[in-house]
């Protein structure tokens, strides 16, 4: 008699115990805020990756922090952002590329100016201080 009692509380207790193992299977998250724009957007289309890891020291993003700014972000290994560096695009100027390598993240951005030429600039942050050089 006393075992029909306990069935019940047994798999009661079974069943508690699978879905807070399975709200275990996160590994970690980190807050991001996400700007959408209904407009047509080179940074959605050109750069499939906006995303790019670093080895074990962490990774780096390119975000959209406002309509015409983008910024270079540091994470570490632990989730934790090192650092942020805005990159200010002009009215005509859109992105292009995404790229690392050992010592910088890259930026190319392409801008038309008022005589109707069309440039390509390189924005450089150094991966260590998070340092913007001048785009060249």
């Amino acid at each position: 008699m006393k075992t029909r009692q306990l069935l019940p509380l047994l798999l009661l207790l079974v069943l508690l115990s699978a879905t807070s193992a399975a709200a275990q299977g996160k590994k970690a998250a980190i807050p991001f805020t996400y700007l959408p724009d209904n407009n047509e957007d080179q940074y959605n289309q050109s750069i499939s990756s906006k995303t790019l890891p670093l080895g074990a020291d962490g990774f780096v993003i390119l975000s959209r922090n406002k309509p015409g700014e983008y910024a270079i972000e540091r994470y570490n290994a632990t989730l934790k952002k090192a650092w942020s560096t805005a990159i200010p695009l002009a009215a005509e100027e859109t992105l292009e590329a995404f790229a690392k390598n050992e010592e910088a993240a890259l930026v190319v951005t392409h801008r038309h100016d008022e005589k109707g030429n069309q440039v390509l600039y390189a924005h450089r942050v150094d991966l260590r201080s998070g340092q913007k050089d001048k785009p060249v």
